[in-house]
């Protein structure tokens, strides 16, 4: 904790207690890098949840953080994590590249969680909204879908995760192109067993962020960027009621 305080590029550098007034509490939630942490919402939120390189989802109380609350424990790096304010599922994605949704209330889906997303390759970001029930994500096989948050499990009825679009790259050419007007994928019930190790290496394609517009009347627009630069936004929303 000192050594993180020291910065010797400063001229207070040595002022621990002018450090030490913003810092509310430092705690080691994970045994290594950490690679998203999120809060529960945005309004007044005391629960967050963070993943990382050992393969933990844990859960920290900030009005009691010392205590870290370990939910799952896969068997690959966990690279994204969202928690909308509006539910309380927490999305994340298994070892076994299915995306799955953990009900902090419902102690049937808390155990193994429920699919909600498919994917051929690494899924690098995760985003969620505060004024709406979709989420979105980007994987390092060029494909960006979303889905809802709410759709409940029928049994024998397979869940469908739109397609935004897919990112592909033409080697020969040099070119890049997107591919809309997908149709939806189903997803299967058992896990994607499909070779990834050319997709990690392939970044060109990959989608490596993803949001939403937060305000209320365009909350509908959703903004993309990939490791070779390229940034593309898009509307999901249909009606009439958007600014």
């Amino acid at each position: 904790m000192e050594s993180a305080l020291q910065d010797h590029h400063r001229d207070d550098a040595g002022d621990k207690r002018r450090s030490l007034r913003f810092m509310i509490f430092n705690v080691m939630a994970h045994d290594a890098g950490v690679q998203s942490i999120v809060f529960h919402g945005l309004r007044d939120p005391v629960n967050l949840v963070s993943v990382g390189n050992d393969a933990k989802l844990n859960i920290l109380d900030i009005q009691d953080p010392f205590v870290p609350m370990t939910i799952f424990r896969l068997r690959s790096i966990i690279y994204c994590v969202v928690w909308p304010g509006h539910c309380q599922k927490i999305s994340f994605v298994d070892g076994d590249l299915m995306g799955k949704e953990a009900n902090m209330q419902d102690c049937q889906d808390f155990k193994s969680g429920q699919h909600f997303a498919e994917c051929s390759g690494m899924m690098m970001c995760m985003a969620a909204s505060e004024q709406h029930v979709y989420i979105t994500h980007g994987t390092s096989d060029g494909f960006v879908k979303f889905h809802n948050s709410y759709t409940q499990r029928i049994r024998g009825v397979p869940k469908i995760q739109p397609v935004v679009y897919k990112l592909i790259y033409h080697e020969e050419t040099d070119t890049y192109r997107y591919i809309d007007g997908l149709e939806p994928i189903a997803i299967k019930k058992k896990g994607n067993n499909t070779d990834m190790v050319n997709f990690v290496l392939d970044h060109n394609i990959s989608i490596n962020q993803v949001c939403w517009n937060h305000n209320s009347k365009t909350s509908a627009w959703m903004a993309s960027a990939g490791s070779n630069g390229l940034c593309r936004l898009d509307f999901i929303g249909v009606g009439e009621d958007w600014d």
